[in-house]
C-alpha cells in the first residue's frame, strides 16, 4: 500500500462560511490563506515521494489537528491535560468537519484529482502537549 505523511505547521483552520456580495460566494481570507499552506505542503510531499500512486484512484485519509492549549487554562486544567496525554480531545471550534474540509479543498488538484475519491476518512482533534506545536498531520493511503 502506497501511502503520504506530512504535517501542515500552525494551528489548525476549519474552512469558514463564503460571505455573499451582489450574489457571488467569496471564500474568507483566512480560509483561503489555510488552504494554500495545505497546497504548498502537500505540493512538498508529493514532490519528495519516491513512488507516486495513480492519483485519480481512491484513498484513505487520516486527519490529526492538534492544538496548543490558551494560555488562559489554569495550572490544574493544564495538569489535567498534560496527565491525560494525547487521549483528552480538545473541544470546541473549530468544528473537526470544517477542519476536514479545508485540508480536503488544501489537497484537491495535488494529492487526489478531487476529494470525491476519498473512500474512507479518520479525524481527530487533541491537545499538544506544552513541548509541541500546534498542527494538522495528514496520511493519504492508496490501495494496490
Amino acid at each position: 500500500m502506497l501511502s503520504l505523511d506530512f504535517t501542515i505547521p500552525g494551528e489548525p483552520n476549519g474552512k469558514g462560511r463564503p460571505q455573499f456580495f451582489n450574489g457571488h460566494a467569496v471564500t474568507p481570507k483566512k480560509t483561503r490563506n489555510y488552504e494554500a499552506l495545505v497546497k504548498y505542503t502537500a505540493q512538498h510531499a508529493v514532490d519528495h515521494m519516491v513512488q507516486k500512486p495513480d492519483f485519480a484512484a481512491s484513498c484513505e485519509v487520516t486527519i490529526h489537528a492538534y492544538f496548543a492549549i490558551p494560555q488562559s487554562y489554569t495550572k490544574k486544567k493544564r495538569a489535567q491535560i498534560e496527565e491525560s496525554g494525547p487521549w483528552l480531545i480538545r473541544p470546541g471550534k473549530p468544528d473537526l468537519d470544517n477542519i476536514v474540509k479545508s485540508v480536503l479543498d488544501g489537497m484537491n488538484g495535488i494529492v487526489f484529482r478531487d476529494d470525491v475519491q476519498v473512500v474512507a476518512l479518520r479525524a481527530r482533534k487533541e491537545w499538544c502537549p506544552d513541548d509541541e506545536q500546534p498542527r494538522v498531520e495528514v496520511k493519504v493511503e492508496w490501495g494496490d
